[in-house]
């Protein structure tokens, strides 16, 4: 019988729920009826049916014309009680374009809320599932899946896709996988997905509608100037979603992904993981050009044994975790552990403007606590030099100006303003092993600004405020304020090489000093005063130290006429100089040598030229001594000189690093509080 001339024959009130069906098809019916015909009774059919040759449209609830429908069913109606209707689908298949469908299973109160309770298998083209996408939404897709679902819905959920009351399960097996949304590229040889709805599990952040778990050999993803492969293992990737929207091209969804691998390719930048998981919202807009504003993002991520390689990096980034949470403007990670050669890296805080950088709209900024239990500071350096920097200009500069080739200057980065808050237990820092530091590190667009922190080195305690600035390779800009507490001589000029040619007596004595030196210089690409620039102070004091036996003292004391049973130990030493361009002040200061006082004091220049007059003002026998050093500080002319002080003279402090100091401090206020590109 044909189908549709069946259906003519019955009430209307029977045949309803076809309204907007086109269905038709041969039929084969083998039924038993039984029960009475009356106004208020209907027979209780039982009923075996076999459809061939047919074909449905219901355009309301699926987009596809079927053909050549073929079906083998059991019916039981009751067409007094409804509710009791139900048929068994032994097969039902159906084709529709390059598309094979098969159902079976069961459905309920058919003359009802229709419950099915259905396995679907099939085989489907992917580039024929447009139809039921929104028309506004920029996806193509292509491959062939193989689907096998079980289904548990009523028809009005089907016919509303009410996912939240509808459930399924199974597996979509996919064969040459590619799929194109926008400028976003997907692709995979081999991809199977295994569905569940509604999620067997929830999170406070994400209540999954359903869940897709995602596996194959590759999967690779495709952006804008960048590409991303992810080689997967089963299984591998969880994708849980919470809802779905259209509105001028956007998609919005609440997801729940994780990877038990990923390998990436960003630009030349490599990246390999471990486990990755993704939990939070995406809105994409297709109009957005930034990759960060296209998928505008609301995920906490989880990233565990990640490494970053790139050509710049002598080595490569581990990173055993990092956790974080990114949502439009907001960074704020939780937990980032880096290791990179001995060093170890372990950061936290929030980053802001990430889209605002991307489009050089704006300054990346950042508030970050940095622990570290070794960290090489020379490499670290390295690693960040030069960042947000034209390595095209960098290298005209460098040419330019004649750089030498085993020159490399720290290049500050710009268009970045980040504050660190360091907790370093060791590090290596320019061939000095330090310890204990701790203290506020800037970096904003070009400057590299130390505020006041502190450090141990050789068992002395020291704390450096400093700015530096790098506008070309070799023009470099350096303003400090430097405290050396209890530092021995000899290391504090191994450390400072420069410290003996600003006071080159220190080089004469042994023993422990303070140091304080503040000023200011430009530097060249090996970090050398560029000498016009030089301007500055230092201050030194010391206690019991020892004069380094050397053909100068030795002539100095015959000429103060120093006891030979005199110790060439000095009680206190306390010195202050101050530097301008090429020319160094030593001021008037009292040393005390056993029973002799003598005050010391005068100039020299950076090619060594000197003038100095040291001259006793206290000795145990009557008469005053004073001697003049003039000439090369290497082998200077010494001789007998006029007296100049007082009986008793005591030398003025004159607190000239004091002065400098507060300079740099108001040179690093301004420089911080310079407003934002």
């Amino acid at each position: 019988w044909p189908v549709a001339d069946l259906l003519a024959l019955l009430p209307k009130q029977f045949t309803s729920w076809q309204k907007g069906m086109d269905l038709d098809a041969k039929l084969s019916l083998d039924a038993k009826v039984k029960g009475q015909v009356s106004d208020t009774a209907m027979p209780l059919i039982d009923a075996q049916v076999q459809l061939a040759d047919g074909h449905f449209t219901y355009h309301k609830a699926i987009p596809y014309k079927l053909n050549k429908i073929s079906a083998d069913l059991q019916a039981l109606l009751d067409l007094n009680k409804g509710a009791k209707s139900r048929v068994n689908v032994r097969s039902i298949k159906a084709v529709t374009g390059q598309n094979d469908i098969a159902l079976s299973g069961r459905v309920d109160d058919l003359l009802g809320k229709m419950l099915a309770d259905l396995n679907l298998k099939g085989n489907i083209a992917l580039a024929d599932l447009k139809p039921i996408l929104p028309d506004s939404l920029p996806l193509e897709a292509k491959g062939k899946a193989a689907v096998d679902l079980n289904l548990k819905t009523t028809l009005d959920q089907l016919t509303n896709l009410d996912l939240p009351k509808m459930k399924a399960s199974g597996t979509i097996d996919i064969k040459k996988f590619d799929v194109t949304y926008d400028s976003i590229h997907a692709a995979s040889p081999d991809l199977k997905l295994a569905l569940q709805l509604p999620a067997q599990r929830h999170t406070a952040k994400v209540n999954e509608l359903f869940e897709v778990r995602i596996s194959g050999p590759q999967l690779a993803v495709q952006m804008p100037s960048s590409s991303l492969d992810a080689n997967l293992s089963q299984p591998d990737i969880l994708v849980g979603l919470n809802n779905i929207l259209d509105s001028k091209k956007q998609l919005a969804a609440s997801c729940n992904l994780s990877l038990n691998a990923l390998g990436a390719k960003l630009d030349s930048m490599d990246l390999s993981t471990g486990k990755l998981s993704l939990k939070g919202d995406i809105s994409m807009d297709s109009t957005r050009k930034n990759i960060l504003l296209k998928l505008n993002p609301d995920l906490d991520v989880d990233m565990q044994q990640a490494k970053v390689s790139m050509p710049n990096l002598a080595e490569s980034l581990q990173m055993s975790r990092f956790r974080f949470n990114y949502v439009p403007g907001h960074c704020r990670i939780s937990q980032a552990d880096i290791n990179v050669g001995r060093s170890d890296y372990h950061l936290s805080g929030t980053v802001l403007g990430l889209e605002d950088w991307i489009e050089h709209e704006q300054m990346l900024t950042g508030d970050l606590s940095f622990t570290s239990s070794f960290t090489d500071l020379d490499q670290l350096l390295d690693l960040i030099s030069g960042l947000g920097s034209d390595p095209d200009t960098l290298a005209a500069q460098r040419q330019e100006d004649h750089v030498a080739k085993e020159a490399n200057p720290f290049i500050v980065p710009k268009d970045v303003d980040f504050v660190l808050h360091t907790h370093i237990a060791k590090t290596l820092a320019f061939g000095n092993d330090l310890s204990s530091v701790e203290g506020g590190v800037y970096i904003k667009d070009g400057t590299a600004i130390l505020d006041q922190v502190g450090f141990v080195c050789k068992a002395a305690r020291m704390q450096l405020t400093a700015m530096y600035k790098s506008p070309r390779p070799n023009h470099l800009y350096l303003g400090l304020d430097f405290h050396l507490l209890d530092i021995q001589i000899d290391e504090l000029i191994d450390m400072i090489p420069y410290v003996d040619t600003l006071v080159p007596m220190l080089s004469a004595f042994n023993g422990n000093a303070d140091f304080h030196i503040a000023g200011e210089t430009y530097l060249n690409a090996l970090y050398q005063p560029k000498v016009s620039t030089i301007r500055g102070a230092a201050a030194i004091t010391g206690k019991d130290l020892v004069v380094l036996d050397s053909e100068t003292f030795r002539t100095i004391s015959k000429l103060m006429m120093f006891s030979r049973k005199t110790e060439n130990k000095i009680d206190s030493l306390d010195v202050e100089a101050t530097a301008f361009r090429d020319e160094v002040e030593i001021y008037p200061f009292l040393l005390s040598m056993d029973k002799y006082q003598v005050v010391a004091g005068g100039r020299h220049t950076l090619s060594n030229d000197c003038d100095y007059h040291l001259e006793i003002i206290k000795c145990p026998i009557p008469g005053r001594v004073a001697v003049d050093v003039k000439g090369n500080l290497k082998k200077p002319r010494i001789a007998l000189g006029k007296v100049q002080y007082g009986e008793l003279y005591k030398p003025e402090k004159r607190n000239d690093t004091q002065q400098y100091t507060m300079d740099l401090k108001n040179k690093i206020l301004k420089s911080l509080q310079a407003n934002v590109r």
